[in-house]
């Protein structure tokens, strides 16, 4: 199962201070970064699932495009009891020499290995590594093309694995990023109606993505309403108990491309749908 969810992080609708104070009292996070925590309920949501992964003894990785977030991920990392640099997590971006980064998978993927989580640059790492050691990755920001993301997950997926894999993608509410996850989708959507001639159904019209901001509001957390519904990962379902005002919703990603046999394509509508691939494609290698 692949989660979307949604972070609410706008400061004009308050700051998770209740959970993060758990996370204090509890020793997990120290005083000093109680507020670099509030900067963003995905980061309290990360925290939460590096609890849970370790309580349950499961191994992490976390994709990020952002070297000043993967800086912010190691510093809270290395306030936290048991949790060191070079011992218990590695860091893997443009400047780890890619022999460096065959030692540290090799060491990872061990068993009985003290590394318990690997923070990675997606550009930097999304392709040419085994990280089958994990069972757990977070895509902790949308990359504005989706074959980073999606070459990100499949570090785990590769020989040798033996667990079920789960994939957090966090996308947050009411930012460019949620744009872009719509735009992942439609991208995606449209290539795999060209590849695989599937018949799948339009997610978002390029209306909706033109007019996401136009009259929209956060959700803000009420915990009076009702719990988010339940998953079959387990796991999720802990976090969601424990950080239940850091997320909006979750989705499962792949259900965006169910199969819908209604909307299958006629020659002209592949050969349009083959085109729109093509031209979206240029234009984002122009972009990017």
């Amino acid at each position: 199962m692949r989660a979307q969810l949604v972070d609410n992080h706008s400061d004009e609708y308050g700051y998770p201070n209740e959970s993060v104070q758990k996370f204090i009292e509890n020793g997990f996070v120290c005083h000093e970064d109680e507020y670099i925590i509030e900067l963003s309920y995905k980061l309290l949501f990360v925290l939460s699932l590096i609890k849970k992964c370790e309580e349950k003894g499961e191994k992490l990785l976390i994709f990020s495009q952002h070297l000043d977030t993967i800086g912010l991920l190691k510093r809270t990392l290395q306030n936290i009891k048991n949790w060191k640099e070079g011992e218990n997590f590695y860091t893997i971006s443009g400047f780890v020499e890619s022999v460096e980064r065959e030692q540290y998978a090799d060491v990872f993927n061990k068993s009985s290995s003290n590394v318990r989580l690997v923070i990675v640059s997606t550009k930097a790492g999304c392709c040419g590594l085994n990280l089958q050691g994990a069972s757990r990755v977070v895509i902790f920001d949308v990359s504005p093309n989706p074959s980073n993301d999606e070459q990100a997950t499949y570090r785990t997926y590769r020989l040798g694995q033996e667990k079920a894999v789960y994939v957090y993608r966090l996308v947050a509410q009411a930012t460019l990023e949620e744009r872009d996850y719509k735009r992942q989708i439609a991208k995606i959507s449209t290539g795999r109606r060209v590849e695989d001639q599937s018949q799948i159904e339009s997610e978002f019209t390029e209306k909706e993505l033109k007019d996401l901001y136009s009259n929209f509001r956060p959700n803000i957390y009420d915990p009076s309403l009702p719990a988010l519904p339940h998953s079959d990962d387990t796991m999720l379902n802990d976090v969601l108990a424990d950080v239940p005002e850091a997320v909006v919703e979750w989705k499962n990603h792949e259900l965006h491309f169910a199969h819908h046999p209604e909307f299958e394509l006629t020659d002209e509508e592949k050969k349009a749908a083959e085109a729109s691939y093509v031209a979206e494609s240029s234009s984002m290698d122009e972009r990017y």
